[in-house]
């Protein structure tokens, strides 16, 4: 934010600007708050799919092969494949009787839930979520610069933590505020 030169208000007019500032504090506040949980929304979100690209480039049978995305709901058909529930019951609802992974005719739509599949899909998801998803040349593994850092935070107390990831937070903050206003 810019700071304004008031000193050339008169008292009646440096009241009124005051009065209508603190009217509009209490929204602001909450906007920043709001806007505060939206970035972390974000954050996590973006966290989420980074996870799953990892864990569909590491572990190819949890990716369906219609969609080419990890797969929530794995289901077992005539075919002996597994797929997305939601992916092949729209490739038969287009009414195709053929095999996407073979071509061959499947004589029924029955479908399977792959239960023991989708816990394992589901577990090696959340562990690479705790892991901390990080792009590198490999998927998922950890660099030395990983294993430094690691150390460093594993070290510190929970109070040097928290005021040290309000720093960061607040730190990019105003860069942001910062570079918004150079553009």
């Amino acid at each position: 934010m810019r700071a304004c030169d008031v000193s050339d208000l008169d008292d009646d007019a440096l009241d009124e600007l005051y009065r209508r500032v603190t009217q509009v504090q209490p929204q602001v506040q909450t906007f920043l708050h709001e806007l505060a949980a939206q970035r972390i929304r974000l954050e996590s979100e973006k966290h989420s799919r980074r996870s799953a690209d990892l864990v569909a480039r590491a572990h190819p049978d949890f990716v369906c092969p219609i969609s080419h995305a990890l797969m929530r709901d794995p289901v077992l058909a005539a075919d002996g494949h597994s797929y997305e529930r939601r992916m092949i019951e729209e490739w038969f609802a287009r009414g195709s009787m053929q095999s996407p992974m073979t071509n061959a005719y499947m004589t029924n739509t029955r479908l399977f839930p792959e239960i023991t599949f989708k816990k394992a899909i589901k577990r090696t998801l959340e562990v690479q979520m705790a892991a901390g998803a990080r792009w590198g040349d490999g998927a998922g593994e950890v660099t030395s610069v990983d294993r430094r850092q690691r150390s460093r935070t594993a070290s510190r107390s929970p109070e040097r933590e928290r005021r040290s990831n309000a720093v960061t937070m607040g730190v990019t903050m105003l860069h942001d505020d910062t570079s918004e206003e150079v553009d």
